[in-house]
């Protein structure tokens, strides 16, 4: 699996931290998050030979203290599921993102690769109702 890992970082893809287990990051203590985060970077560093400073958070769970711990080791970057698009100036641990599922359409598709994102998903909803 390593080996694929590397492969993909080595055609410029960006690999990142999920932790080390995959716990609900919000339940941890302080000190549960920086063990899930040391193990996981040394697992990082020994099969990859780095350690990244990207993070998405594990079922896109997360907290104040969380976000501490992320600042704390270095991270620069840290990617919940709060759906939307970055906009500038907001906090780089929590970066929202866009979801594609198998049964989008072309049209929806297009449109969550521009700004036009956050109107179409506000119209959609307001319809919805």
């Amino acid at each position: 699996m390593a080996d694929k890992i590397r492969k993909l970082g080595e055609n410029g893809v960006e690999i990142g931290n999920h932790s080390h287990s995959h716990p609900d990051m919000k339940k941890l203590s302080s000190e549960g998050l920086e063990v899930e985060l040391k193990i996981s970077e040394e697992i990082f560093n020994k099969e990859l030979g780095y350690a990244t400073k990207i993070f998405a958070y594990p079922g896109g769970k997360y907290n104040n203290k969380a976000i501490e711990a992320l600042k704390n080791n270095g991270y620069e970057l840290a990617f919940t599921i709060d759906e939307g698009t970055v906009v500038k100036g907001e906090d780089p641990l929590k970066l929202k993102r866009i979801g594609i599922g198998g049964n989008i359409s072309m049209f929806e598709f297009r449109i969550t690769l521009t700004r036009a994102f956050n109107w179409y998903q506000f119209f959609r909803k307001l319809f919805k109702q």
